[in-house]
């Protein structure tokens, strides 16, 4: 025998070979037993908001003061203002509003209700001190 025909019948056995693996992994993929309903459901949304992204609301707080008997300043009231007239009307948005501290520890408890008008006032707790006040969050929605 020629070495031609041995490397010829050799590249044979190992292509026969391979194609003999390609075939059992597609017999064992097509065994594979699915059950369960089969449903499939997508959707989008586009969200629309009543505030402006060119509008801020602007987050104020009443100026503070010491208390009769405390030692440290305190403000007793938030006000967000400038919140579009959009929000209010024709179907009024709710609102919910956390106060954080440095480490985004919620102060207090949540504020949340329903808008009525382009402004808010919240009236605030003895755990929400100025002091400890770091960021402000805030969320319309219906």
């Amino acid at each position: 025998m020629s070495t031609t025909s041995k490397k010829s019948r050799k590249g044979l056995a190992i292509g026969l070979a391979i194609l003999g693996i390609a075939g059992l992994s597609l017999a064992s993929a097509s065994a594979l037993n699915l059950g369960g309903t089969a449903q499939l459901q997508a959707g989008v949304k586009d969200l629309t908001g009543c505030q402006p992204a060119a509008t801020p609301v602007v987050v104020g707080f009443t100026p503070p003061s010491i208390p009769v008997g405390g030692s440290a300043y305190t403000s007793t009231t938030l006000t967000l203002s400038g919140i579009d007239a959009l929000c209010s009307a024709p179907v009024a948005a709710k609102y919910k509003v956390s106060l954080l501290s440095s480490t985004n520890a919620l102060l207090g408890t949540e504020f949340s209700g329903t808008l009525a008008g382009t402004s808010l006032s919240l009236t605030l707790t003895a755990a929400q001190t100025p002091d400890v006040i770091s960021r402000v969050a805030v969320t319309f929605y219906n």
